[in-house]
């Protein structure tokens, strides 16, 4: 009986070759190739196609983990920082402030104009045009055609143009006149310059989101400086002309300074100060304001509601210390020594003259107040026409605030702050 072959891998039996002589044969188990008969002396036929041997891995992954790595790796997680904010925590952010507030002002002023069509031309520096303005005269079918120059400095517009040329001098009653308008204008200031006698009126921007200006605030403002102006055509007439100062002329013609005056009552200024944080009390139609509770005669601030105008105004006190120092206050502070001593408290005229000469270079130079000689004494003193739109509690607070800066808060006591005027 014949040896049987078994498979040298898996054990099975093999079967023979045909002929019964030596050969290589396949396991049908396994599919390993066996030597049959002393053929492993014989190299395997390279025409047999035997598959590869290939090392399978000792332990296949399962199905989960076959997953696993088939799927992409997350990208790795940002992890933020100790100062660090979400973005829907994050706050807003702040608006940016312009890098120059006066030419921002200007040029939204001059891009108003230019929108509405008026014609306008650049000045030097990109804070300042002239604009050619055409304002109805309700006194004369045709218009009323001016030059007028709008610039920006310290954050206030500013509108002005010439009312007429200077007469030659002495200009003693012309300064008179001009400081008897400027207590009766509604909100524009005369003053005296070189290039003749000036109107001027300022608006303060607004903090709104529409924008710093309106265009009717400042058509109103044009048409209240083009009817200051012809009020006060006829007595600057007299007091350049044939030097004649009327006091009761110039409030006959300032009779009515506004426009088109609203009706406004006392107790919607003493609101705003009550929502501004001053203390207010009315006294005879008067409006008495303080930062603190005070009698009414210690508060240095007063307030007048009259024909849709605001003034306010504080008596500057005689007093001058040594710290107001400077060549253009000396005779100034001669005068109010002068006003101390003396019991009718009057000046000649040659020294009302020399005043009102310091007090026109200051109310150039203001930003806000104006600077007068009054019944009362030196005041200072600060007016808003009541314009669309209405008083806000910011404008309110600005002016009184610029008032309180020109005193010394206490019993029957203020300093005349001329040094750091506004």
């Amino acid at each position: 009986m014949a040896a049987v072959t078994v498979c040298s891998r898996c054990g099975h039996e093999l079967p023979e070759m045909p002929g019964g002589g030596p050969g290589w044969v396949k396991c049908t188990i396994c599919d390993e190739v066996c030597a049959i008969g002393g053929a492993g002396a014989y190299d395997v036929p390279s025409n047999m196609g035997l598959p590869k041997r290939v090392e399978l891995p000792k332990a296949a992954p399962d199905a989960a983990n076959l997953r696993e790595v088939a799927r992409p790796r997350p990208p790795a997680r940002f992890h933020p920082g100790p100062g660090y904010q979400d973005a829907e925590q994050a706050p807003a952010a702040k608006l940016a402030e312009p890098k120059d507030f006066d030419k921002m002002l200007a040029t939204y002023a001059l891009g108003l104009f230019r929108v509405r069509g008026w014609p306008c031309q650049d000045l030097p520096g990109y804070k300042a045009f002239i604009v050619r303005a055409r304002i109805a005269n309700p006194d004369c079918p045709s218009p009323d055609v001016c030059n007028v120059t709008i610039s920006a400095a310290r954050g206030v517009l500013t509108l002005e143009t010439v009312v007429r040329a200077l007469p030659p001098p002495p200009w003693t009653t012309l300064r008179e006149t001009l400081n008897a308008i400027n207590q009766c204008s509604g909100g524009s200031l005369f003053l005296m310059r070189e290039c003749g006698v000036v109107v001027r009126y300022k608006l303060v921007p607004q903090a709104t989101p529409e924008g710093r200006f309106h265009v009717d605030n400042i058509l109103g403002a044009l048409r209240q400086m083009n009817h200051d102006r012809r009020l006060a055509l006829h007595v600057l007439h007299m007091a350049g002309q044939w030097s004649v100062f009327d006091a009761r002329a110039v409030r006959r013609a300032f009779a009515s300074p506004v426009v088109e005056p609203k009706p406004v009552p006392l107790s919607y200024l003493q609101d705003l100060a009550g929502f501004a944080g001053y203390y207010a009390v009315e006294r005879d139609g008067i409006l008495h304001l303080n930062k603190e509770i005070c009698a009414p005669a210690e508060c240095p601030i007063r307030m007048r509601l009259e024909d849709g105008v605001i003034r306010a105004w504080t008596v500057l006190a005689p007093e001058v210390t040594s710290k107001f120092c400077g060549e253009r206050w000396e005779f100034v502070r001669k005068i109010m020594r002068h006003l101390t001593r003396s019991s009718n408290m009057k000046l000649t005229r040659s020294q009302a003259s020399r005043l009102l000469e310091h007090l026109n270079v200051l109310n150039d130079t203001s930003a806000l107040l104006r600077y007068l000689w009054t019944e009362d004494g030196l005041s200072a003193i600060a007016t808003h026409t009541m314009l669309e739109p209405e008083l806000s509690v910011e404008e309110f607070q600005l002016l009184t605030d610029a008032l309180f800066r020109r005193t010394v808060n206490g019993p029957g006591h203020t300093t005349l702050a001329l040094r750091n005027a506004v």
